[in-house]
């Protein structure tokens, strides 16, 4: 992954159930950062029409399925750095904890492996 795609910055809005208000606090989230003139690039992971829609309308960008399950691991990191281009942030929303856990160590772990190896005041 190229050193731009690792430099943008990304949110990921995890519960443990429907109903805890994930979509409420996704889109909140995606309408303030759009308030701050940061272009917003949505995800989804999982099955779901609906909110993709929300997020597409919200951001202005169309919102991307990031799913291990149905893309495997390369596609899901392929789709998340094709659709970051041009974007100041990346927001994704998960259903289930764990599985936001594995999902983002997929994404960003190695990222963050890098970054612990780097002696301090390296940046």
């Amino acid at each position: 992954m190229s050193e731009i795609e690792t430099n943008i910055p990304s949110v990921l809005i995890a519960g443990t159930h429907s109903g805890v208000g994930k979509t409420t606090v996704t889109l909140g989230l995606m309408a303030a950062l759009r308030a701050r003139g940061l272009k917003v690039q949505p995800f989804k992971v999982g099955p779901d029409f609906i909110d993709p829609s929300h997020h597409t309308a919200v951001c202005g960008r169309p919102s991307h399925n990031l799913d291990p399950f149905m893309m495997g691991e390369d596609g899901v990191r392929r789709s998340f750095c094709s659709a970051l281009a041009g974007a100041d942030v990346g927001q994704w929303v998960r259903l289930l904890q764990h599985a936001a856990r594995s999902l983002s160590h997929l994404l960003v772990g190695e990222w963050r492996e890098q970054l612990e190896e780097r002696p301090p005041g390296s940046d």
